[in-house]
């Protein structure tokens, strides 16, 4: 039996094209005047005469004019999978109705649901069969005109057959939307369920092979069908374990024998996995990476993903004319508007001046390391080295989705990835991202207490994986050794030991004619304010390839940003500048812009514009020290030295973006040092801190203690 039913669209119009034992034939006119055709077929059952079901689906072809929708029970399967039970399908059986059904350039739509839409009902297991029977199949200009289609294989009831429902577009899934706009989150604990597998195959391959979309398109439709099974099919995790829980308790309590005792074992097994997947629900909020082995810790994680969520909860902002702000949607627009301003570009015009210090570095070696194809382990092994439930980007999905359903999305993942890095356009979606505002200080008020973290779609993860993989190989060949965050084989630590020889000398130093002088720079939203102008002519200068450079730009430029204020989105933010914190590159890439502050630093001392600090004569002269985006700067204490490093600062700031709170920055003098040569240097770099000791330095060091027990200090508390 066929039914046909417009979902609310009292006004699409049926017109009956034709009848016969094996079909009914119509028309679908939709409001606008388009019109596609709809069959409802009825396969002949006996093998002997299933050719003349064949034969009545080619003339309904050769009758075809407009977008064709075919539904019904053929009475056939396409794939021996399709069947369990009884005897093996006859392969030439199923090689005729592939036939026909590529004739008539119809293609099986997949499904959602039980994948056998027939079953014999037998009572006995030797004798029970379930068949694939039903479906729906469709031409490519059908599929065209309803890209949001889904084929669900619904509840049987008192038949033995599943009707198969079309849901023509995705107007439902606005319903299925969460708060927020976030339509899905993946739920660790569903891949220990059976159907899970089954149900993200179907929705994957039917976006990929019958859609021909895209990774990001056939995540949203995988995100889609398991929200629409977890909510409709599985149902609350509570309730299903308190019902687990009932029903072995009365198991428990009924006469001992093998059937009951066989019952129990199975329910026994099946709460165990209840509770396991009730656990990593909440190990998946709480965040804990620390807490890996041991016994259930699901009230552990409960209490603590309930109390990380009421510390990032954001209840009141205070704006800079002191205005509180306490509505929802007055801190969206406060914070949105900030956010705003920050991304809007103000790059300068003084590039030439500063490029003109840089020195190319990156050699032909270099950039054919860089350019060569990427592989298939390349991209499994950047995958591999994520988190498997680090926070999600925009599409709901963590690196645990990829990582166990590899074999159904591997493929696709690679080719697209491949694609990008061999300079294709970036996939719609990729670059979508979700800012979270975590709190620096407890009850944060102001928006500079709340640090931006990133969360970005793991395909693009993927891709950025891939490409800082391979420029960190050649990162130390390149960046300065003043720089020791993020360079591989350095330590961050190296330079803290150099701080603290430094000022130590400069402390004890109590005579001379020369004075020095230790500045703690401070760079204001450092990542945020990077000019991608500049970086991308920094690149070019240091000698990276056009092609590689193409494809940086490509990760840095597409970006768009939705904050998330309390579980809630803002409106979209379309940025000119900035690089995100939490982006794999992220880090290299800043490392890139700040080795032009070392090259201005390394020219001015080779001009002897700047002196630097040697703390005895066969040490080298060091001007400066840095620690990612944190920056000390030593200098001999007089107004020549003060000028130009000023002059520098400004250059910086003007090519790169980047902005000094000089209210956070300071100075700390060499013991010598008198106080006209301090407000020389105050004056001319207009910082008003002076640091006593390296107090206000931001550095662990100690004047008062020992060598051995400052670095016990570092060891205990810098290196832990």
């Amino acid at each position: 039996m066929v039914g046909f039913q417009s979902f609310g669209k009292k006004e699409i119009n049926l017109q009956l094209r034709g009848v016969s034992r094996f079909y009914i034939d119509a028309d679908v006119v939709e409001p606008d005047g388009f019109i596609w055709r709809f069959t409802g077929f009825y396969g002949e059952p006996k093998t002997d005469q299933k050719e003349l079901s064949w034969k009545a689906l080619r003339a309904l072809n050769a009758s075809r004019r407009r977008p064709w929708l075919c539904v019904g029970d053929f009475n056939e399967i396409l794939l021996s999978c399709e069947k369990e039970g009884g005897q093996l399908k006859p392969q030439r059986c199923m090689d005729r109705f592939r036939e026909v059904l590529e004739e008539c350039s119809l293609t099986d739509l997949g499904f959602v649901g039980d994948p056998f839409t027939w079953r014999n009902h037998s009572h006995t297991s030797e004798n029970y069969i379930k068949e694939r029977l039903d479906r729906a199949v469709a031409d490519e200009a059908w599929c065209g005109r309803f890209p949001g289609f889904r084929v669900i294989n619904g509840d049987p009831r008192h038949s033995d057959h599943r009707p198969i429902i079309v849901k023509l577009t995705t107007e439902e899934s606005e319903s299925r939307s969460l708060r927020g706009g976030q339509t899905f989150r993946f739920e660790a604990g569903g891949v220990q369920e059976e159907q899970c597998k089954t149900i993200v195959q179907n929705a994957w391959n039917l976006t990929m092979d019958v859609r021909n979309g895209t990774v990001v398109d056939a995540v949203k439709e995988v995100g889609a069908e398991l929200w629409d099974w977890s909510k409709n099919i599985l149902g609350d995790l509570e309730k299903r374990i308190k019902r687990a829980k009932k029903a072995l308790e009365e198991c428990r309590r009924s006469i001992t024998n093998d059937r009951h005792v066989a019952r129990e074992g199975i329910l026994r097994y099946k709460l165990e996995k209840l509770e396991e997947q009730q656990e990593l629900y909440w190990r998946q909020r709480a965040k804990v990476h620390w807490l890996r082995d041991g016994d259930r810790n699901t009230n552990f994680f409960h209490k603590f993903a309930s109390e990380r969520r009421r510390r990032n909860k954001i209840k009141k902002l205070v704006r800079e004319d002191g205005g509180v702000v306490e509505n929802e949607r007055e801190m969206h627009e406060l914070i949105t508007n900030f956010y705003k301003d920050l991304f809007r570009s103000c790059a300068g015009t003084r590039y030439d001046e500063l490029l003109d210090q840089v020195q190319q570095k990156v050699t032909s070696e270099m950039n054919q390391f860089l350019l060569k194809e990427m592989t298939d382990d390349e991209i499994k092994a950047a995958l591999d080295s994520m988190g498997e439930l680090k926070a999600p980007g925009k599409d709901g999905m963590p690196v645990l989705f990829y990582r166990h359903f590899w074999d159904t999305v591997g493929a696709d993942v690679i080719r697209e990835v491949k694609s990008f890095l061999s300079g294709g356009v970036m996939p719609m979606g990729w670059n979508e991202t979700v800012v979270v505002l975590i709190p620096k200080v407890p009850n944060p008020e102001r928006i500079k207490d709340l640090r931006p973290i990133s969360l970005r779609n793991v395909i693009y993860k993927i891709a950025s994986k891939v490409l800082s993989n391979r420029l960190k190989v050649i990162l130390p060949d390149i960046i300065a050794l003043n720089q020791s965050a993020f360079v591989p084989g350095r330590m961050i630590t190296d330079n803290v030991l150099l701080a603290y020889e430094m000022t130590h000398y400069m402390q004890t130093k109590r005579s001379g004619r020369d004075f020095f002088a230790a500045v703690k720079l401070d760079m204001s939203k450092a990542y945020d304010r990077v000019e991608w102008s500049f970086l991308e002519k920094m690149m070019l200068k240091l000698g990276f390839h056009e092609d590689w450079v193409d494809v940086i730009m490509k990760c840095v430029t597409t970006v768009t940003y939705r904050i998330k204020i309390n579980g809630e989105l803002t409106d979209e933010i379309v940025p000119e500048r900035g690089l995100r914190q939490g982006d794999p590159i992220s880090p290299y890439l800043f490392l890139l812009c700040a080795e032009a502050f070392s090259c201005l630093l390394h020219a001015a001392e080779a001009r002897g514009d700047l002196t630097g600090v040697k703390i005895c004569q066969e040490a080298p002269s060091i001007n400066h020290l840095l620690f990612a985006d944190d920056s000390l700067l030593l200098l001999k204490a007089d107004e020549r030295s003060a000028n130009h490093l000023q002059h520098i600062l400004s250059l910086y700031e003007d090519c790169s973006g980047q902005t000094i709170n000089k209210e956070k920055s300071s100075v700390m003098f060499s013991h010598n040092t008198k106080s006209p040569q301090k407000q020389v240097v105050m004056n001319a770099l207009d910082i008003a801190v002076e640091a006593r000791n390296g107090k206000y330095l931001g550095l662990p060091v100690y004047m008062g203690r020992s060598k051995e027990k400052t670095f016990s200090y570092l060891k205990d508390r810098v290196w832990k």
